[in-house]
C-alpha cells in the first residue's frame, strides 16, 4: 500500500534543493532561498514525525546496514573530490588552448607582476550598464593574482559609493570602465580594460627613480615628435613614454657636456656630421658611463667613427648590404632587395624571445667587430644578414645607376652584422667633496665602477614609423638594456583578436550547479521515488 506521507518527503526534498540552488546561485541567503529551504526542512520533519516507528524498524534492519555503508562511501568520494579541489585551487595549471595565446598574459607582465616588491592596488570604475566589461576586467586581475600576491583589486560601483569614485574624479568628471593602479603616493589611470595599458602603468607606479631619454637634434635626425610620416620616430617616442621614460629632444652644438640627468642618448639617423665639441661631450659622457643608441645610415657620417673604433672596437662598414629576394627566386629570377629581414640573432640580453620574431632593416650599412677590442670593452654582434647577402662597397653606382654585382674581390661578403651592443668598466666621476672623503678614510671601500653601454644600427629606418610596429619589442629590449632596466627585457603584450564571449558571476555558477549538482540530484531523487513507490506497492 501506498504511503500517502511520502508525500511531504517528496515535495520537501525538492523544496530543500530549490533553496539550496537559489542560494548557490544568488550567494545571498535571503528570502528568495530561506522560505523554500525552510519550508522543505519542515515537510521533510513533519514526514520523520509521521513515519517514526517506521523508520527506526528499517534503520535497524539489514538493508539499512548496507543503505549507511553505501553513504559512507558517498561522503568519503566527495571528502576526496573536495580535497582535490582545494588542491588544485592552491596549485593550479593554466592551459590557453587560442591559437595567438591571448588569454595568457605576456612575458614582459609576468616579469614585471613577479618582481613586484611594494603591494599595488587596481581600482576600477565600472558601469553598470557594461557588464560585460566588467567581467573582463576581474579576469585580467585574477590573472595578474596568479602571479603576484602584491596586487590587490577592487571594483566600485559609482552609484553606490559615490563617495569613493570622487576621490578619482578629475576635475568634475569621471570616466566610467576606467581603473587607477596605485602604488604608494603614485597613480595612474588606465582607460579601458588592455593588459598593455596596465603593464605600463605598473611599471610607472613601481619604477624607484626617473629614467630620462635624450633625442640629438639639428644634424637632421630623424624627428621624434613625428607621428604622421613614414619617415618620423615618434612611435618609438610615444612607447618610451608609455614605458615610464621621460623624453626630450637635445641640442648639443651649443653645449660643452650631455646633461647630468641623460640616461640614454638616441641619435637617429643623422645625415652631417656632429661638431667637435659635440664629439667632445659624447666621448667624455660615454667615459665616465653613459649609454649610447646609435642609427647611423649608409653614405652618412656622424662623426663618431673614430671614436668607435679606437675606443670601442666597432668599425662602420662603408657599404649597402643587398640580398636576394626569395620571392624572385621562386620563379627562377634574382632580385637583389635593400629591405631585408634579420637572419639570425647574437645572444645577448635584448635577444631574448627575439629569436622568434621577425625584425626589418632598410637600407643597411654592416658593422664589424674588431677582434681585439680594447681593454675591458665586449662587442656582441646582434643581427646577421643571410647567408646569400653581400655588402656592395660602391654605394654612388648603386643608387646613380640602380645597378649592383656580388664582386668577392671587393664586396663584403654574408652573413653581415647589421646591429652591435657594446659594454665596458667606465670611469667613475670623483668630485672634490668625494676626494676629501677618501683623504680622511683611506680604507673605505670604493663603490663598484659604473658600466658604459652602447648599441649601433647601421640604419635608422628601422627605428622608423614605418617599421616600428614589426621592430618594436626588439628596440625597447634595447632601450631597457641601455637603460639598466633588464627585468622590462622581454615579448611585449599583442592587440587582442578576436571577440571571447564573457559570463558574468551568476551565469557562471549557474553553468556549473545545473550540470554538476542539479541534474545529478534529479536523477537520484527519481530513483528514489520509484524505489520507494515499488517498495509500498510490496
Amino acid at each position: 500500500m501506498i504511503n500517502k506521507t511520502n508525500f511531504f518527503l517528496v515535495i520537501g526534498i525538492i523544496l530543500a534543493l530549490v533553496g539550496l540552488f537559489v542560494w548557490a546561485i544568488r550567494s545571498v541567503l535571503d528570502s528568495w532561498s530561506i522560505a523554500p529551504l525552510a519550508l522543505g526542512v519542515i515537510l521533510i520533519l513533519i514526514y520523520v514525525l509521521m513515519n517514526f516507528n517506521m523508520l527506526v524498524a528499517k534503520l535497524s534492519g539489514r538493508s539499512a546496514k548496507a543503505g549507511f555503508n553505501s553513504a559512507i562511501m558517498v561522503i568519503i568520494t566527495l571528502a576526496i573530490i573536495c580535497f582535490l579541489q582545494v588542491l588544485l585551487t592552491r596549485h593550479s595549471a593554466r592551459f590557453d588552448m587560442t591559437r595567438s595565446g591571448k588569454y595568457t598574459l605576456a612575458d614582459q607582465t609576468i616579469q614585471v607582476l613577479k618582481n613586484l616588491k611594494q603591494p599595488v592596488t587596481i581600482t576600477y570604475l565600472w558601469n553598470p550598464e557594461l557588464f560585460g566589461d566588467r567581467q573582463k576586467a576581474e579576469d585580467l586581475f585574477k590573472e595578474f593574482r596568479h602571479y603576484s600576491d602584491k596586487v590587490e583589486y577592487r571594483f566600485v560601483d559609482p552609484v553606490k559609493d559615490p563617495v569613493e569614485v570622487d576621490r578619482f574624479a578629475i576635475g568634475d568628471t569621471v570616466t566610467l570602465n576606467s581603473s587607477f593602479v596605485e602604488c604608494g603616493a603614485k597613480r595612474e589611470k588606465v582607460t579601458g580594460v588592455d593588459e598593455g595599458a596596465f603593464t605600463n602603468a605598473l611599471i610607472k607606479v613601481t619604477r624607484e627613480q626617473s629614467k630620462k631619454v635624450y633625442f640629438l637634434t639639428k644634424h637632421g635626425e630623424k624627428a621624434s615628435d613625428d607621428t604622421t610620416t613614414r619617415g618620423g620616430i615618434g612611435f618609438l617616442k610615444r612607447a618610451l613614454e608609455q614605458e615610464a621614460y621621460e623624453t626630450a629632444d637635445l641640442e648639443l652644438t651649443g653645449l660643452t657636456e650631455v646633461p647630468t640627468d641623460c640616461t640614454l642618448l638616441v641619435i637617429a639617423g643623422p645625415q652631417t656630421s656632429l661638431f667637435e665639441n659635440e664629439v667632445a661631450a659624447i666621448e667624455d659622457y660615454l667615459r665616465y658611463g653613459g649609454s649610447l643608441l646609435l642609427f647611423q645610415d649608409p653614405r652618412r657620417e656622424s662623426g663618431l667613427e673614430a671614436l668607435l673604433r679606437d675606443s670601442y672596437g666597432v668599425w662602420i662598414q662603408d657599404d649597402i648590404i643587398l640580398d636576394n629576394d626569395p620571392l624572385s627566386a621562386v620563379f627562377g629570377q634574382t632580385q637583389l632587395v635593400l629591405t631585408i629581414g634579420a637572419a639570425s640573432y647574437g645572444s645577448h640580453e635584448t635577444t631574448k624571445g627575439i629569436e622568434r620574431v621577425m625584425t626589418v632593416y632598410s637600407q643597411v650599412r654592416s658593422l664589424q667587430k674588431d677582434p681585439n677590442p680594447p681593454k675591458g670593452v665586449r662587442v656582441t654582434e646582434l643581427v646577421k644578414s643571410s647567408n646569400d647577402s653581400f655588402g656592395e662597397t660602391e654605394v654612388d653606382r648603386l643608387f646613380n645607376e640602380k645597378m649592383a654585382a656580388n664582386d668577392p674581390a671587393k664586396d663584403h661578403q654574408g652573413p653581415l652584422t647589421m646591429a652591435v651592443a657594446v659594454d665596458w668598466d667606465a670611469e667613475a666621476r670623483i668630485s672634490d667633496a668625494t676626494q676629501e672623503e677618501s683623504a680622511k678614510e683611506p680604507d673605505v671601500s670604493r663603490e663598484k665602477k659604473p658600466q658604459g653601454r652602447m648599441i649601433v644600427f647601421g640604419d635608422s629606418d628601422c627605428a622608423s614609423n614605418q617599421f616600428f610596429q614589426t621592430n618594436k619589442d626588439f628596440l625597447l629590449n634595447c632601450v631597457n638594456w641601455l637603460s639598466q632596466e633588464e627585468d622590462l627585457i622581454s615579448i611585449r603584450p599583442k592587440e587582442e583578436m578576436g571577440q571571447p564571449i564573457f559570463m558574468n558571476a551568476l551565469q557562471q555558477r549557474i553553468i556549473f550547479w545545473v550540470p554538476v549538482v542539479i541534474l545529478p540530484l534529479l536523477v537520484l531523487l527519481v530513483g528514489v521515488m520509484v524505489y520507494m513507490t515499488r517498495r509500498a506497492r510490496g
